[in-house]
């Protein structure tokens, strides 16, 4: 309901996880385990911020630069990711009763103001393509289209010719790269530390 709502009041919506970096967004998709939240996760135990989990929203200013909206302090991650990413579970609560879905809240650090978009990261898993590689904006509206979070059904002419143009204002203004996602948890942690220290997604 929250996310009709938004669509409905013209933000640009992404079945995506999002953190903070320094003072900017960096928004994270791709198909179901190809490790949103638990890239999230990683850039989270590293200090950054989390603005968004499955659902972000991005709006744009009276430039048409790109702002992540701040959603709601909660991270969901899979047992795995905590044991691997050295969370304990006692701190966390489950998602809910017999699933091994644990809930990070970090509240204190939560922002209320709109964070300015610095890039799409499209996470994959599979080995026989690049590592990493920039995508060219005009691939950006058919593969944003592809996270789309709300039913196909609301997307009529004027909502697709709106979406066109909101995900080429993202590409104008942030980087889009396609990415591995690194191999275990070791080498994601430090694939985090070299995107903070400012390095490409390599």
């Amino acid at each position: 309901a929250l996310g009709m709502i938004l669509f409905q009041r013209g933000y640009y919506l992404l079945h995506a996880s999002a953190v903070k970096v320094g003072d900017k967004a960096r928004v994270f998709m791709g198909a179901p385990g190809a490790g949103k939240s638990t890239t999230a996760a990683a850039f989270l135990k590293a200090g950054c911020t989390l603005l968004s989990d499955d659902l972000t929203a991005i709006t744009f200013d009276e430039h048409n630069k790109p702002y992540v909206v701040p959603a709601y302090p909660q991270l969901k991650i899979w047992e795995n990711t905590v044991n691997g990413l050295g969370w304990n579970e006692l701190n966390l609560a489950r998602v809910s009763e017999g699933v091994n879905k644990f809930a990070l809240t970090p509240r204190d650090s939560f922002p209320d103001e709109k964070i300015p978009l610095a890039g799409f990261y499209f996470l994959h898993r599979v080995k026989n393509r690049a590592a990493v590689r920039a995508m060219s904006p005009v691939k950006i509206p058919t593969e944003t289209l592809k996270h789309f979070p709300l039913e196909s059904d609301w997307l009529d002419e004027d909502m697709l010719t709106s979406m066109f143009h909101q995900s080429i204002l993202c590409a104008h203004h942030a980087e889009m790269w396609e990415v591995r996602r690194p191999e275990g948890f070791g080498a994601l942690e430090k694939w985090v530390e070299n995107q903070m220290q400012g390095y490409e997604p390599a």
